[in-house]
């Protein structure tokens, strides 16, 4: 990609892409995964221990946007956006391979912006969402996206949990002619990511989707088979490197963007807050009502109300105060701008 190109992408907030270093996902560390994908409970199931698949580890390991709009991934109506239509008088015929997207992104031949957002946002989509097997995109994907807003005020994190879903209900374990269409890539380096294998990945100090490779996840796979077979792993903490310093992240505009991914990240994580929540009330109540003058009830239900009862004005003030003159980590003052790092 050029310099340009790569900004475009940044902007987009799918700079995380940029630096994946996989082109092969081995066939049987991919259906392993996939079998240990408990779409009820959302979760790579290992023995007693679980990974979680939800949102919040798509933003950690691929980082993509988290805006208000979701996916629509139901719609089955042809989208007749004019944007959409000029994409597709682009290409010589109906039928549009990832091949012919890569050659376009290359020869880099672009009147406008927006075709080559799309022509990313379709190549994304069909090779680490929703696959086929013949490498041909399914363009009738862009009838899902609300194409009178940017890409970005979408929710990608949600889209991926969605087809991850759809895609693991549909397939068939035992069954070779059935495979799965879904963000394969995603599943498999969120296992990498969230398990330790002894004597091989100890040492990893950078992002997974920078540090795995087709070689090296062949090794992994091989060391695990040799080591008491595939899941033979401790789960550990996702790699979170939030904290990471986007280039492409320079305007009031972008920053406000990553502000708004983030605070829809956050709501997600208080609606999850918020069912837990509801669940402790009437465990707690039921408990306490059966036993109102036990110290560990009353424990219990001082505990809840320690975790519940607390307010955040104070940092949220705080917070206000100092994004009117911040500095970023390369030493670059920012005024009037909120700083998301």
């Amino acid at each position: 990609m050029t310099t340009t190109q790569r900004n475009i992408v940044r902007r987009l907030c799918f700079s995380k892409i940029l630096k994946l270093k996989v082109d092969e996902i081995k066939s049987v560390l991919g259906h392993f995964v996939v079998g240990r994908l408990d779409t009820k409970h959302m979760g790579i199931r290992l023995g007693e221990q679980t990974i979680k698949v939800d949102k919040e580890s798509v933003r950690k390991l691929l980082s993509l946007p988290c805006g208000g709009i979701r996916v629509n991934i139901d719609n089955k109506e042809a989208c007749k956006h004019s944007l959409v239509s000029r994409w597709r008088g682009r290409f010589s015929r109906c039928i549009i391979s990832c091949k012919d997207l890569v050659d376009k992104i290359t020869d880099n031949e672009y009147e406008d912006e927006e075709m080559f957002q799309l022509d990313l946002v379709m190549l994304f989509i069909s090779t680490m969402v929703s696959c086929t097997m013949n490498g041909i995109t399914m363009y009738t994907l862009l009838y899902m996206f609300d194409m009178d807003h940017g890409f970005r005020e979408h929710d990608w994190c949600q889209f991926i949990i969605d087809t991850v879903k759809v895609c693991k209900n549909h397939w068939k374990r035992c069954d070779k002619n059935s495979w799965f269409r879904g963000p394969l890539t995603f599943l498999v380096l969120l296992y990498l990511d969230g398990t330790r294998s002894v004597g091989f990945d100890d040492e990893i100090t950078e992002p997974q989707i920078s540090y795995w490779n087709t070689e090296r996840i062949s090794q992994r796979q091989q060391m695990e088979i040799k080591n008491g077979g595939l899941g033979s792993v401790s789960v550990k903490e996702l790699f979170d490197d939030d904290n990471e310093y986007d280039e492409g992240m320079t305007t009031e505009n972008d920053v406000r963007y990553e502000m708004k991914a983030y605070v829809s990240s956050i709501n997600a994580m208080c609606d999850e807050a918020e069912a837990v929540k509801g669940k402790l009330e009437r465990a707690i109540s039921k408990f306490a009502h059966c036993h109102p003058d036990n110290a560990e009830v009353l424990s219990v239900a001082e505990r809840y109300k320690s975790l519940f009862n607390k307010t955040f004005d104070a940092e949220a003030k705080s917070a206000v105060e100092k994004s009117d003159v911040c500095t970023d980590k390369k030493g670059n003052h920012n005024t009037g701008m909120y700083c998301v790092y």
